[in-house]
């Protein structure tokens, strides 16, 4: 195809993996010195760890603070930094042998900054990755090829005369397929005959005990009172959301980082006030007097329920300690992994959930990277704000190598913000029953901010319950509609590609 193709495999089959060996051949070869991959945002971890330590390829990060890119033959970006004036104009100026475009479906408009970008670089060679290259317009496929190989498709106006039907509906499929094949590499789920196994996805909803919902609601208000004192132009939803998240997780742990809080974020000037002073003030009295969690209770019970081996999830680190001495005290061997740990400390503890022991408790850090398929039953303690890193949870245990069903168990406490989340999640984008490859897609399509934004301001904004219910259950309807467009399309390019 001398160099320049579109790879359209299905969802799962490992599309990075195989652009990753492509790009290591071309190197290897001679065929090419410099590579620039433009992936979406949320990708670029995932990209950088998978090249690094399955080829052995390290690319340097473009992004503020970070000069290392601007000499290195090797380039890893986002393609919404990538294309920003000032890093486009380096960009455009180098000449790139190999240029990679994941998510390539993001190219299907030619009016688009992304679009436009992607065609200005000087490349020899570029690989474009979607498994959908039709969304919902036969021009898009145009538009991609075209990017791709301009001509290969002739005028628009030839392809609409001997392809078009109308927007959706192809004809005279047989030379469309020739040409195609000519710059499109597709396999298909069926035709990889590689078997997943089933996902067993249950939700428990836990109730409270009086103490933790008083609480609980005493940090909402707080959240809520400071995100209100803030000037409009400085509102920053992260803090105060990881506090809301942390007091639905480890409560014990909120009254520490509130103290943080007050030399650092709340310290902005004019904002906290003695109102806010007196509600940190209760929170922390508050905290001091709490039970044990109830979903660490439900925790214990699920494990002393098991003789299988558990992965637990949790988003905090205070969270992971609690719950590796309550099972520890219960007599069950358990070993925590986090952020925190050395490289050597890290393995040390993988190897020993292998071996000896029956659960791990992890933190996000455990959620990338790491190949966990000896183990099938997976406990969401609490939930990420970002749909990619749920997935790459359950893609620890669901993926190639695990030889049973998976069981995955989502804990969320009722009337909490997390229980909205777990909606979204659950019943509108259907992530634990589907394997969902665009996820960043499908939720731009919904809303162009990220599901965090969309949720926090939700709950931050409006004191009263049933008005946040009304504008998270809008976004909720914004999601299932985009999700099932994701499916029309996906329906649409197996009519188009999958009979060639």
């Amino acid at each position: 195809m001398r160099g320049r193709a579109v790879l359209a495999d299905e969802v799962g089959l490992g599309k990075t993996i195989e652009a990753g060996v492509v790009a290591k051949e071309y190197l290897l070869r001679g065929l090419a010195r410099t590579v620039l991959i433009l992936t979406p945002a949320s990708l670029v971890s995932q990209w950088w760890q998978e090249m690094t330590v399955k080829l052995q390829m390290r690319f340097a990060v473009l992004r503020r603070g970070n000069p290392d890119w601007e000499k290195a033959d090797l380039v890893l970006a986002s393609l919404a930094t990538a294309k920003r004036g000032e890093y486009a104009a380096q960009l455009w100026t180098r000449e790139w042998d190999l240029v990679i475009v994941d998510e390539a479906h993001h190219l299907k408009n030619t009016a688009t900054a992304n679009w436009q970008f992607v065609n200005q670089i000087r490349k020899k060679f570029l690989l474009l990755l979607t498994a959908t290259p039709v969304q919902n317009d036969l021009r898009e496929l145009y538009n991609l090829i075209t990017l791709l190989k301009p001509g290969q498709l002739q005028t628009y106006r030839k392809f609409r005369q001997e392809f078009m039907e109308d927007r959706q509906v192809a004809k005279n499929l047989h030379r469309l397929h020739q040409l195609l094949d000519e710059v499109m590499v597709r396999t298909t789920r069926h035709q990889s005959m590689i078997g997943f196994p089933s996902r067993r996805v249950k939700t428990i909803a836990v109730n409270s005990d009086p103490a933790e919902r008083e609480f609980y609601d005493c940090v909402l208000q707080l959240a809520r009172e400071a995100y209100s004192a803030m000037p409009t132009e400085r509102k920053n939803l992260l803090p105060l959301l990881a506090l809301l998240r942390e007091a639905g997780s480890c409560p014990t742990a909120v009254a520490s980082t509130l103290a943080r809080m007050q030399s650092g974020f709340f310290a902005q000037p004019g904002m906290f006030d003695q109102t806010l002073a007196d509600a940190v003030h209760r929170v922390q009295q508050k905290s001091a007097a709490l039970p044990l969690p109830s979903k660490a209770r439900c925790v214990l019970e699920l494990v002393a329920a098991r003789r299988a081996k558990v992965l637990v999830f949790t988003e905090f680190r205070a969270t992971a300690h609690l719950l590796h001495r309550v099972l520890s005290q219960a007599g069950i061997e358990t070993v925590v992994y986090h952020g925190g740990l050395t490289p050597d400390a890290k393995e040390d503890a993988v190897y020993r959930f292998g071996t000896t022991s029956r659960v791990m408790v992890s933190t996000e850090a455990g959620g990338e990277g790491r190949n966990l398929q000896f183990c099938h039953t997976l406990i969401n303690y609490d939930l990420p704000w970002n749909p990619m890193r749920v997935e790459q949870r359950i893609g620890r245990l669901h993926r190639l190598g695990q030889t049973q069903d998976v069981t995955v168990i989502n804990l969320c406490t009722n009337h909490t913000v997390e229980a909205y989340v777990l909606e979204l999640l659950e019943r509108k984008l259907t992530m634990f029953q589907d394997v969902i490859g665009d996820i960043e897609g499908i939720l731009f399509q919904a809303d162009d901010r990220s599901f965090q934004q969309v949720v926090g301001e939700a709950v931050l904004s409006h004191s009263h319950e049933a008005e946040v219910e009304r504008v998270i259950g809008s976004y909720g309807n914004s999601i299932a509609q985009a999700v099932s467009l994701y499916r029309k399309a996906g329906r649409l390019n197996r009519r188009l590609f999958d009979q060639r």
